[in-house]
């Protein structure tokens, strides 16, 4: 009878236990479960060049073609513009300026936000064409639909040369285009 009672509380005992290990196994499956909800779904994402809408990441082996990407980067920052974005603008682009453009890139962005502000200036740019010319200087051509407080909006076809390499801005120009040249 002594016998029985001791495997009896043996028994007990890891009954206790089980039931013990079966909330500590649920939780432990539990904190598992956020863990990998939280980081299993990740993936680093590398990017080559200027910021896209791109899902998934891509890779460029010829840097060619990432300054192309950065150049049209580029146009869009600066050419599409309100009265009150131009220094957001120019401070988003300096990082991206090369030191021996830097002080002809600030004298064309400070008169650009002082006109932007003095005649109510807003700007859209719609990329058409992108050419890479021999020397590397990208060629992009375009129409803009400017919108000047008081007066009908103006579309003009422009051409935005400029010079990048490395995903540095070296040089920046605009340039109308006959509207009868396609």
């Amino acid at each position: 009878m002594k016998n029985l009672r001791e495997e009896l509380e043996w028994f007990q005992d890891l009954k206790r236990e089980l039931r013990t290990n079966k909330i500590t196994a649920i939780v432990l499956a539990f904190a598992l479960a956020i863990v990998v909800f939280l980081y299993v779904d990740r993936e680093t994402k590398i990017i080559y060049g200027p910021p896209t809408p791109l899902q998934k990441p891509i890779e460029i082996t010829n840097p060619a073609v990432v300054d192309v990407e950065w150049a049209r980067f580029f146009a869009q920052v600066l050419m599409n513009f309100s009265p009150d974005d131009v220094k957001n603008r120019t401070e988003l682009m300096l990082p991206f300026v090369a030191p021996t453009f830097r002080a002809d890139f600030m004298a064309l962005m400070e008169k650009t936000e002082e006109d932007a502000k003095q005649f109510g200036i807003y700007q859209l740019f719609k990329e058409e064409k992108v050419e890479v010319g021999e020397n590397g200087t990208v060629y992009i051509k375009g129409s803009i639909r400017r919108y000047v407080r008081g007066k009908a909006p103006l579309t003009e076809r422009v051409e935005v040369v400029m010079k990048v390499k490395g995903g540095k801005l070296y040089d920046f120009k605009v340039a109308r285009v006959n509207p009868y040249e396609r």
